[in-house]
């Protein structure tokens, strides 16, 4: 057995840079059954993939992202369908965009933790303060302003079950497929609402 081969989802999900830095060494072009991918892992080879959509196609037969937030997505799309669904996020994502609205939408997340935080005395830090400012902030730009911290933790966790369940686990497809049914409950009236009366992007877009 070759020691791609013998990689296991939950070796990769402890840990997986000691086990591309290993393919970087000795296959650094390898197919990983366990997860039905092939693996890239140098710098050089990488960019070859990125920058060649001609030969390196982003569309995965069986893609778990697809499965679970459904089809075409930017990630898994290529040419005229890839450029379509960009145009619905670039405005908003832009560089300079992102640079004249994220400091104050991010500072005002992050000020009220960091104030906890100076009261208690100590924290988590992935727990208590890099999680809920990271996942708060996407949320906010996203004009997903009335969902809690909790739910939102929930929401990202079953998404991401389904999106790495590349090992087809039911169970895993299970929890992302009833995360992805309340996430579409909970937003339908927000896209609804945008939908007749369309807000211009820009710095107070995250307020939506």
């Amino acid at each position: 057995m070759s020691f791609a081969e013998s990689i296991t989802v939950e070796a990769l999900e402890a840990d997986p840079y000691p086990i591309y830095a290993k393919l970087r060494r000795s296959a650094p072009v390898a197919f990983v059954p366990a997860v039905n991918l092939w693996f890239v892992t140098r710098w050089k080879d990488v960019e070859t993939v990125a920058k060649s959509p001609d030969i390196f196609s982003a569309v995965v037969g069986t893609s778990p992202v697809e499965r679970s937030f459904g089809k075409p997505t930017i990630l898994t799309t290529d040419g005229a369908t890839h450029r379509q669904l960009r145009q619905g996020v670039d405005p908003k994502y832009r560089p300079r965009t992102v640079a004249a609205y994220a400091g104050d939408l991010v500072r005002s997340i992050a000020e009220p933790f960091l104030d906890r935080i100076a009261e208690q005395g100590s924290a988590e830090l992935m727990a208590d303060y890099f999680e809920p400012v990271s996942t708060l902030s996407l949320a906010r730009s996203l004009g997903l302003a009335d969902i809690d911290m909790p739910t939102l933790r929930r929401w990202f966790y079953g998404l991401a079950q389904g999106a790495i369940n590349f090992e087809n686990d039911p169970k895993r497809q299970e929890i992302a497929d009833a995360i992805s049914a309340e996430v579409g409950a909970a937003i339908r009236p927000t896209l609804d609402r945008l939908a007749r009366a369309p807000r211009r992007l820009g710095a107070v877009a995250y307020a939506a």
